[in-house]
């Protein structure tokens, strides 16, 4: 005998919603494990995207795709072994002074002294009195430095750009060639303009995010780099290639680079208040960049909800560490196209995006 509709519909929304849990836990356990494969695989996707316009453009000037892929990759190999070359031994200079700066921290702002001691004070209190019976000996094991940890993983680092370079290159040289696999594979005429549609979108608006991304975080870096020079603090060109790093993690990265600005600025000024104009400047930048810049290139369409940014950063964070950290955008920016073109998306879609312009929003009845 059938069951009733409001006693079956029930059961089967439960499973579906159990069903695609799994396959959600799944899918974080297979992204992780296959870090190794995929981290290389995302970036050189992400390069193709962001290298496309140039290579159409060269493409048209009577230049194979070939020719045009592999000079444009030896420039951006060239640009980051120059960027390597000038920043490497400042950073390792203030890796290196790291006991000298936690001493400087801590005479400098001594005034956190008395609270933080009757923080750690109160906690070891109420430690001492819940712990039961005898403590166990720790042993400290000593971690390597950044720079060790760095060296170390050389080979690593080489085998992720390897793969990243060849692989961009082939997917640049390819051109269309995926596009063309598509269209043949598809059945009908209208599954043919419908996919190619579909994919020519996205490619369109996640290469247009690339860009606008990589042009305002190359500004944001100019415009801190230049403020840091103007305030007297040292490393002018670190701070600045700091600052294009770090925007391309969103949200998260400018306020790790603010407490970096800061950090630098109370070790190098005595006056705390002069100190506080670094962070200060570079938030600013970062708030005009992220609110006001970004949002009117890209539009409406690709602006995202800013927690379901956060979330997404720490989820990437989690999984593949600082490669994911800077993959989290484009990443979040392709799940948003893709929700567009497909209905059952649809509330997903809703979710990651960004708030509506009231004078726009739909009137209730």
């Amino acid at each position: 005998m059938a069951l009733p509709l409001s006693t079956a519909a029930p059961g089967r929304t439960v499973r579906t919603a159990a069903l695609v849990g799994l396959l959600i836990l799944a899918s974080f356990g297979a992204v992780y494990l296959a870090s190794d494969i995929l981290i290389p695989i995302a970036f050189a996707i992400v390069l193709q995207l962001l290298l496309s316009p140039l290579v159409r453009l060269l493409a048209r000037a009577g230049i194979p795709e070939t020719l045009s892929a592999g000079l444009l990759l030896v420039v951006v190999l060239a640009g980051l072994a120059l960027a390597v070359y000038l920043l490497a031994a400042p950073a390792a200079e203030w890796l290196d002074r790291m006991p000298e700066i936690t001493r400087q921290l801590e005479r400098k702002l001594a005034f956190l002294r008395k609270p933080l001691q009757d923080m750690s004070r109160a906690s070891s209190q109420v430690e001492a009195i819940t712990s039961v019976g005898p403590t166990t000996p720790q042993v400290a094991v000593g971690q390597p430095g950044l720079m060790q940890a760095v060296a170390g993983n050389v080979g690593a680092i080489a085998a992720v750009l390897g793969i990243t370079f060849i692989l961009a290159f082939f997917l640049l040289a390819s051109g269309d060639l995926f596009k063309q696999k598509l269209v043949h594979v598809m059945p009908r005429l209208q599954d043919k303009k419908r996919a190619l549609q579909i994919v020519r979108e996205i490619e369109q608006l996640v290469t247009r995010y690339l860009v606008t991304i990589t042009l305002v975080n190359v500004a944001v870096g100019v415009i801190v780099g230049g403020g840091m020079l103007a305030l007297g603090l040292p490393n002018p060109l670190l701070w600045a290639a700091m600052a294009v790093f770090l925007s391309f993690i969103p949200v998260i990265g400018a306020w790790i680079g603010i407490a970096a600005i800061f950090i630098v600025a109370v070790l190098t000024f005595d006056d705390l208040l002069h100190a506080a104009l670094a962070p200060a400047i570079y938030g600013l930048v970062h708030m005009v960049a992220e609110n006001f810049v970004t949002p009117a290139v890209l539009g409406r369409r690709l602006t995202l909800n800013p927690v379901i940014i956060v979330l997404n950063v720490i989820v990437w964070v989690w999984l593949w560490g600082v490669p994911g950290a800077l993959l989290a955008g484009p990443f979040l920016v392709t799940a948003r196209v893709l929700c567009d073109h497909f209905p059952s998306l649809g509330p997903a879609g809703e979710f990651l995006s960004g708030r509506q312009d009231s004078s726009k929003a739909p009137q209730g009845a």
